[in-house]
């Protein structure tokens, strides 16, 4: 199966006084997977031995190319001054002192627990905030995923999660199925589960199901969803008034059918309905978090998730302002609805992010806290780190809540991954994202993701920087939640994070 196209990325390295980490650097660089490498050393007028110690390298390896500046200027002078000798078609950032792992991408996708299907573009419903919908840029195709598409996927992940690349091989997989309504293409879910049962069978890879659903259909299939155990997630805005945007192609209203489809699986298999069952709720002009949050809860003993309309990829920012509510919750409300509420998971962000009285890695465990390491600019995921997401059109993306221009690979008769490419794109935004990050009084503690920015010039741009003042403020949000409810800190202390 190829996996890469033969186009040269070219990987920037600045240096300066590296001869303690130079070779380890470079020896990780050469033992890529992916060959096609031109390695561009700029030394910013090192007064150590780098400079003899690459010598030895060049000689070995002609795609490492080393230039040495007039006079010290700088990592970001010396990364421009290579990007000025790149002759590769992508380009990716190594510093000096940093490794890259040996098929480093290729590893994380051989970790991937959690593949996510848009089994189809098609949906029963015409809600007025679809992000598909026409409030948005983002269309897609009103076509269902083939059965030979996820078996390609479902074959070329089956060959890493089967490899000496896994290290977590008895740990489930998810297998998650996504819409428009997937129930409207329930057919191919029943095969993709029982293809999985299959490679079970062959291998002892565990599967587990999930799936998102307006719960339309429901009824007519609740059997086999009980049958197999899917975590379910539905999509219901709270009362018959609060779901005045969630409406039928004929315009009728949907919470009535909904609701009694619902009902009868709560009523049918109770059990199940308490075990596997949740509810996503969007906020909107015609609810609020406290009405949604009582009603949810009181007809079906469940605390829902509630989430604003999105703005990632708007194209109507009009109909947004008509329809879009801020997210707003009494202060007993937010100790009633505790992890589900954003105010909640910010102060346990914050006691993690601040506080450093937790591990947030097992090397911490291991090896103890690391003083000084370098960051990742914003709290976007790495490429693959928690999912994979195969879309109704045979496009890869690594998440279903990011616009459909970030595509990542394709799928035809075999899996397309150009793990160089894909290295290349995220290096570069995360260059474009320093800028932004330098002297954002939250980079400590973001978790902003730069696939869901809006884009100007090609460069995400960051919505929530914070400067002194504004951080003066949140501090003083804070801590006046605190004030005014001191059990939290031990309550929000005791929050697991993943």
């Amino acid at each position: 199966m190829a996996l890469y196209n033969n186009e040269t990325v070219s990987v920037i390295t600045p240096v300066y006084n590296v001869a303690k980490f130079i070779d380890k650097t470079l020896l990780s660089m050469v033992s890529q997977a992916y060959k096609d490498l031109e390695i561009i050393l700029v030394d910013d007028c090192s007064k150590d031995n780098s400079a003899e110690i690459i010598s030895r390298w060049t000689v070995k390896y002609p795609n490492i190319v080393y230039h040495k500046q007039e006079k010290n200027q700088g990592a970001a002078v010396a990364r421009n001054t290579a990007l000025n000798i790149a002759k590769g078609r992508y380009v990716a950032f190594l510093d000096s002192d940093d490794l890259w792992c040996d098929g480093k991408l290729e590893k994380q996708i051989a970790f991937i627990d959690n593949v996510l299907f848009q089994v189809t573009g098609n949906c029963n419903l015409r809600c007025q905030y679809c992000c598909y919908g026409d409030m948005y840029s983002d269309k897609v195709e009103k076509k269902n995923l083939s059965f030979e598409t996820v078996e390609t996927v479902l074959n070329y992940l089956m060959s890493l999660w089967t490899s000496n690349k896994n290290l977590s091989y008895e740990h489930p997989i998810r297998i998650g199925f996504y819409g428009g309504e997937p129930l409207v293409n329930f057919s191919l879910i029943e095969k993709i589960v029982s293809l999985c049962e299959s490679i079970t069978e062959r291998t002892g890879l565990v599967f587990i199901y999930s799936m998102t659903t307006n719960a339309l259909l429901l009824d007519r299939y609740k059997d086999f969803i009980v049958r197999h155990n899917f975590s379910l997630l539905i999509s219901m805005d709270g009362n018959e008034a609060h779901n005045v945007l969630r409406i039928k192609p004929d315009g009728e209203q949907s919470f009535q059918t909904v609701y009694e489809n619902v009902k009868k699986l709560q009523q049918q298999y109770p059990d199940y309905f308490q075990n596997k069952v949740e509810f996503n709720s969007v906020l909107n002009s015609h609810s609020s978090v406290d009405d949604i949050h009582d009603f949810i809860f009181n007809e079906f003993g469940k605390i829902p998730l509630i989430e604003t309309i999105s703005h990632t990829a708007l194209s109507d920012e009009q109909k947004y302002q008509e329809i879009a509510k801020d997210y707003k919750e009494s202060p007993e409300m937010m100790i009633k609805r505790k992890d589900r509420s954003p105010v909640y998971k910010e102060l346990g962000f914050f006691f993690y992010y601040q506080l450093d009285n937790a591990y947030k890695h097992y090397c911490e465990v291991l090896y103890g806290t690391i003083k000084q390491k370098k960051r990742i600019p914003t709290g976007t995921c790495l490429p693959f780190f928690k999912k994979m997401f195969v879309t109704a059109d045979n496009k890869l993306l690594t998440c279903e809540r990011i616009s459909l221009h970030h595509v990542l690979g394709t799928v035809d008769n075999e899996v397309h991954l150009n793990f160089g490419e894909i290295a290349s794109i995220y290096n570069s935004y995360y260059e474009k994202m320093r800028s932004q990050c330098r002297g954002c009084y939250l980079i400590e503690n973001c978790g902003e993701c730069f696939l869901q920015f809006p884009l100007k010039n090609g460069v995400p741009v960051c919505h929530v920087k914070m400067n002194e003042i504004q951080y003066q403020h949140y501090l003083s949000e804070i801590f006046g939640v605190l004030e005014k409810n001191p059990s939290l800190f031990e309550e929000v202390n005791k929050m697991v994070f993943a």
